[in-house]
């Protein structure tokens, strides 16, 4: 039986780098009485409260490991996840993220909290959850120098891990929640990357398909709200029970900063008058559609149920019909789908559906 023990125990460490949890002891059989014993035999050294260390099994990564266990749902990152991925980094920090709202302490380790950490952006290394390499480039702007950020970088796209396109995804989903170090990274973007432009009927019928095939709730392509200003005057969809527009932009990515300004001021026009605005390019709907396009569903269907639970008034039957499978197969030309539809009942009053956003941010202006 005690060398059964010791077996279990090896097993569990060796597959978290000499780190083993009280509770994957327990659940395998070893009681608190016989953890005690392999304790005072020098087997098991404490090393964090429901942690034990095997010394004999350490590897480079036992601390990052240790950090990833001390925490529920962390995530290697930043630096630890640079030198994960191969990249050449000087210094022995440990750097891990963990979800909003978590407060965690841990010795020895940097934790950083983050809204936004989607199914794409993880992936496993050595039996420890990291982010993902366009993830981790993304997160280095806020912890290297400017220059040595750039030369890791560049030196990682000549690689070809990431692609351009998975970088600039992952970046524009990163810069709408408004985090630290995202205009580092769009500047540099746009010295290290030649994007072109994308058809925006390509970039709709995507975004179209996409919302179909998720079962959003339904929209209105190209309508016109009579406070709008934008391209031909219309937006390209819109869900004008719970006031949400979804606008497919397909410029370059680092579109100039006037095109910025203009977005933005017209985003903050469209907070005035009741309406969220989210905003999603060719990189995302391509390379990232899963993660992109549940969370635009999500943030739609909340909006329309928030205002559905407070009687809002539907919409004139004047807008252009709602999405369908047939829409998919068939678009019609963009100019020729914009109608002159009555302003719906409401608008114009300073309120939103819910309170929230995208990534579940409290704020009704989408943040750039």
């Amino acid at each position: 039986m005690a060398g059964e023990i010791e077996r279990v125990i090896l097993d569990l460490a060796t597959s978290h780098h000499g780190v083993v949890e009280v509770s994957r002891l327990e659940a395998a059989g070893v009681d608190r009485r016989r953890l005690a014993a392999r304790v005072r035999s020098g087997l098991l050294r404490p090393v964090r409260r429901g942690l034990y260390l095997v010394e004999p099994l350490s590897t480079r990564w036992t601390d990052i490991s240790m950090a990833i266990l001390s925490v529920s749902d962390g995530v290697a990152s930043h630096r630890s996840a640079a030198r994960l991925h191969g990249l050449r980094l000087p210094g022995t920090e440990v750097d891990i993220s963990v979800g909003s709202g978590a407060t965690h302490r841990i010795g020895g380790a940097i934790v950083h909290e983050t809204s936004a950490l989607a199914a794409a952006d993880r992936t496993i290394i050595e039996g420890l959850a990291v982010t993902a390499i366009e993830r981790t480039l993304c997160d280095l702007a806020t912890v290297l120098r400017p220059a040595h950020h750039r030369h890791v970088v560049q030196s990682q796209l000549l690689t070809g891990s990431p692609t351009p396109e998975a970088l600039v995804a992952c970046h524009r989903a990163l810069a709408r929640s408004g985090r630290n170090g995202t205009v580092a990274m769009r500047r540099l973007l746009g010295d290290l990357i030649d994007d072109e432009p994308y058809p925006q009927s390509d970039l709709e019928l995507r975004v179209l398909t996409e919302l179909v095939h998720r079962g959003a709730p339904p929209m209105h392509r190209q309508f016109r709200p009579d406070w709008y200003d934008g391209r031909r005057g219309v937006v390209d969809f819109a869900e004008p029970i719970g006031r949400t527009i979804l606008e497919a932009d397909g410029r370059r990515w680092h579109s100039t900063d006037q095109d910025r300004r203009r977005d933005a001021d017209r985003d903050r026009t469209a907070a005035i008058n009741g309406w969220l605005v989210l905003r999603v390019g060719w990189h995302e709907v391509v390379h990232r559609p899963e993660a992109t396009m549940s969370e635009v569903v999500a943030v739609i269907e909340a909006r329309l149920a928030g205002a559905s639970s407070v009687g809002s008034p539907s919409p004139s039957n004047r807008f252009a019909g709602p999405l369908s499978s047939s829409a998919v197969q068939r678009p019609a030309d963009a100019a020729s789908e914009v109608a002159e539809p009555e302003k719906p009942a409401g608008a114009g009053v300073a309120r939103t559906g819910v309170r929230g956003g995208w990534r579940g941010v409290r704020r009704r202006v989408v943040r750039r």
